[in-house]
């Protein structure tokens, strides 16, 4: 398995596993939504760290900021869909993630994929914040 097959089943699996609980979710809407969302805000943070002075009010008018940022979450959201969703490799994939992995090694991945996107961005405004100072 390729590691984002690995990182895109172990989210599946997570919001799968939501739904048995009896959550209200969309497993496949839910993983789409929540990895552009992650996506589209990580970039945004990314450039910022990267630009410095040279992203501001003045310098990207809001609209514009919110074009970019929409076309980049749409993007990966279809992206994923496409890639992931529509050509049914979710099944394939989940299959094997269930059957290859023991339970000990599925929670430590999902743990570890979950927690890369919480932490990204928690560190991108760390290091924004820093910057600020």
């Amino acid at each position: 398995m390729k590691i984002i097959d690995l990182f895109l089943t172990s989210i599946y699996t997570h919001f799968c596993a939501m739904k048995e609980r009896g959550r209200q979710v969309v497993p496949w809407f839910q993983t789409s939504f929540a990895i552009a969302l992650f996506v589209a805000i990580s970039g945004a943070m990314f450039a910022k760290v990267i630009a410095g002075d040279l992203i501001n009010k003045d310098s990207l008018p809001e609209s514009v900021f919110l074009i970019i940022f929409s076309i980049l979450g749409f993007g990966v959201f279809f992206l994923i869909k496409f890639y992931f969703f529509d050509s049914e490799k979710h099944l394939m994939l989940s299959e094997i993630y269930l059957k290859n992995y023991s339970p000990k090694r599925r929670l430590i991945i999902k743990a570890t994929s979950i927690g890369l996107l919480f932490l990204i961005p928690l560190l991108l405004g760390s290091i924004m914040w820093i910057q600020i100072m």
